[in-house]
């Protein structure tokens, strides 16, 4: 799966700007710089997120400059986080993670539109994800506090699913003031 996408927006059968259009219908998680002959269309890119507009006369001297910015953008972005997916380099972006499930050293990434595969240990993933209100409440969950709907003693609803609360996990999320008073016995 792509990162970036470099799109020309004059292609033959369809062009750059119907391109994004799909993939922003279809919600694919990707960046694009647009590449072109002219400045004719450069609003109408921005529409479709673009991370930048290099014209083709330009290209030369702009595309690792662009190339570079959106490197240390990468860096940068403290709401993302990099994984490695077959072999490929993924940005989670972690608003839009649901939660994460571990067996054994694989972990699973529960997202809106898709679920990704990756090697990882939960305890590392705990600790690297709690700035970002994830909460452990079980030995292989990692749940986004900001997606459960539903809080008690035995589980945790994360949209339709339902997570388990372990008797370690629950104990945890008292003492983080996770449960009302009359949650406790």
């Amino acid at each position: 799966t792509a990162e970036l996408l470099l799109l020309d927006i004059h292609m033959k059968q369809m062009s750059g700007l119907e391109t994004a259009a799909f993939l922003r219908r279809q919600r694919v998680d990707v960046d694009i710089i647009f590449i072109t002959v002219s400045e004719k269309d450069v609003y109408e890119g921005y529409t479709y997120k673009a991370f930048a507009y290099i014209l083709k006369s330009m290209l030369k001297f702009r595309l690792k400059k662009e190339l570079l910015r959106y490197l240390e953008e990468l860096d940068e972005n403290p709401e993302c986080m990099q994984v490695y997916v077959n072999g490929t380099i993924r940005k989670l972006k972690m608003g839009n993670v649901w939660y994460f499930e571990s067996r054994a050293r694989k972990i699973t990434a529960f997202l809106e539109h898709e679920t990704l595969e990756f090697y990882n240990k939960i305890d590392d993933l705990e600790q690297m994800l709690r700035p970002w209100g994830f909460l452990r409440c079980h030995q292989s969950y990692l749940v986004n506090e900001s997606h459960v709907t539903v809080w008690n003693r035995e589980y945790l609803m994360v949209q339709d699913k339902r997570i388990p609360v372990s008797r370690k996990g629950y104990e945890r999320l008292r003492e983080m003031n996770k449960f009302a008073p009359q949650d406790r016995r």
